[in-house]
C-alpha cells in the first residue's frame, strides 16, 4: 500500500521548483522589510549616504539571491534534459543495433580463437604474427 503513495519524478521536481521559488520570494520580502525598517528608523535626520548604503545593500542581496536561484534552476534543468536526452539516444542506438531475433550471429567463417600458444592466427592476406621470441622473420 505504501508503494501507491510514492511520488513521480515530475511531481518531486515541481515541488522542489515551487518550494525554492517561495523561499526566494519570502527571503526577498524579508530583506526589503528590513531595509525599509532601517530607512524608517534612520529617519529624516540620517545622512543620505547611510540611506544609500542601506538601500544598495538590500538591492544587492535581493538581486544576488534571486539571480542565484534562477541560475541554479536553469543549470539544473539543462543538465536534467541533457541526461534524459542522452539516455533516450542510447536506448534508440541500442534498439537499432540489436538484431530482430535478439541474438547476433557469428561472422562468416566462424569465430577464430587463439591457439594454445597464445598467438592469434594471421589475418587473411596479412602478415603472419611474430614468433614467441618476439623477433619477426626477415
Amino acid at each position: 500500500m505504501a508503494s501507491d503513495m510514492v511520488p513521480t519524478d515530475t511531481a518531486v521536481q515541481k515541488t522542489r521548483a515551487w518550494t525554492g521559488l517561495w523561499v526566494v520570494v519570502f527571503g526577498d520580502v524579508a530583506i526589503a522589510a528590513i531595509a525599509t525598517f532601517g530607512v524608517i528608523k534612520a529617519g529624516g535626520d540620517a545622512n543620505v549616504t547611510q540611506l544609500i548604503a542601506i538601500l544598495s545593500s538590500a538591492f544587492t542581496a535581493i538581486g544576488t539571491m534571486t539571480t542565484a536561484y534562477f541560475g541554479i534552476r536553469a543549470a539544473s534543468n539543462t543538465a536534467q534534459s541533457a541526461v534524459t536526452g542522452a539516455g533516450q539516444q542510447m536506448a534508440m542506438a541500442m534498439q537499432q543495433s540489436a538484431p530482430a531475433g535478439g541474438v547476433q550471429s557469428a561472422p562468416a567463417g566462424g569465430v577464430q580463437s587463439a591457439p594454445a600458444g597464445g598467438v592469434p592466427p594471421a589475418p587473411a592476406g596479412g602478415v603472419p604474427p611474430a614468433p614467441a621470441g618476439g623477433v619477426p622473420p626477415r
